[in-house]
């Protein structure tokens, strides 16, 4: 069963009260864990995640110069955003049956992870226009399965910062027109009523 700490913590008790062998507990509880090394994609998902966009970042270098793997990294990047936000929305905490919090789960990190993804590729890239065309295409993606109104103020924040970084750069008039349309059409994505986006 649950075991909670004695107040001194120098003894466990198991929900049915009685005493537990400390030693025999501890050893249980470290066992139904696994410390590794390293992060790894399977248990961290913003590892993962970190990795495809450092592909993009790299492949923006100076030294590399090759925005069409960008471009198709930036691709399973909304791929797995996408993923990420079509995943139910976790309880602050799951309770046992008397209604008592057991676990407090860490959550999906909505923001952080959009973040991770976008923004290097942003800083780097916004200065090539299929780099930056993705990087709205990107957005388009993530927020057509976006379920939730505080994803979709996360995307519209991204998209801000995105126009703003585009803006900056030397496009002539016709990429800046292009440029605006696809910002519209992000922007129309993320107004409409969550649940309502058509493909």
């Amino acid at each position: 069963g649950d075991a909670e700490a004695g107040a001194a913590d120098t003894e466990a008790r198991t929900d049915g009260g009685t005493r537990a062998d400390r030693a025999a507990l501890e050893r249980a509880v470290v066992e139904a864990y696994h410390v590794g090394y390293e992060r790894t994609a399977p248990q961290d998902v913003g590892f993962g995640l970190r990795q495809i966009a450092d592909i993009a970042t790299k492949a923006l270098s100076p030294g590399v110069n090759d925005p069409t793997t960008a471009v198709h990294a930036l691709s399973h990047v909304a791929a797995l955003l996408g993923d990420i936000a079509e995943l139910p929305e976790q309880p602050a905490a799951y309770a046992d049956e008397d209604g008592t919090a057991r676990l407090v789960p860490r959550g999906h990190e909505f923001e952080s992870l959009v973040e991770v993804g976008i923004q290097q590729a942003r800083r780097y890239g916004a200065a090539d226009p299929d780099v930056a065309a993705r990087l709205f295409g990107l957005l388009e993606d993530v927020g057509r399965r976006a379920s939730r109104p505080d994803q979709r103020i996360v995307l519209a924040r991204q998209l801000d910062r995105l126009v703003a970084s585009v803006d900056a750069e030397a496009y002539d008039p016709h990429e800046r027109a292009v440029f605006a349309e696809l910002a519209g059409r992000v922007r129309s994505v993320l107004d409409q009523p969550t649940g309502s986006t058509s493909v």
